[in-house]
């Protein structure tokens, strides 16, 4: 669980936030979008480059596979709050990007930790049937 006050502060910037993007909402949705379509073919270009060279690690038997995961995971946590942060803050793409994984670290960084002691056990499982699975 989240501490208290972390807690807090992150369900205060949720709803900060979902007022702002309804408030923008309410006044002409159409302009707004359209003012951000380059912000949004960027984010669209670096996505789909970044997830293609990470599809490229499967080439490598299962060092590729783990890899290939752990990166995937790693860019989807990192960027999860970097479109809204650079629609409704007008960030660019990198500065939306640095300021989720910012967010996120700051907020869930002792959570994961803990939760990723007690899945290791699991997740080196998974990865030893992988290996028995393909043969390696």
């Amino acid at each position: 669980m989240l501490a208290p006050t972390a807690e807090r502060r992150l369900w205060r910037g949720m709803k900060a936030a979902m007022r702002r993007v309804a408030s923008s909402a309410s006044s002409a949705p159409a302009p707004r979008l359209l003012r951000h379509w380059r912000r949004l073919l960027a984010w669209s270009v670096l996505s789909t480059t970044v997830m293609q060279l990470a599809r490229q690690l499967e080439r490598v038997p299962v060092a590729g596979w783990i890899l290939k995961e752990l990166f995937s995971a790693g860019w989807a946590t990192a960027t999860y709050l970097a479109l809204p942060a650079m629609m409704v803050d007008g960030l660019g793409v990198l500065e939306g990007t640095r300021r989720s994984a910012r967010m996120l670290r700051e907020t869930f960084s002792r959570q994961v930790y803990g939760s990723l002691w007690i899945a290791l056990p699991v997740i080196l499982s998974v990865v030893g049937l992988r290996c028995y699975q393909h043969g390696g």
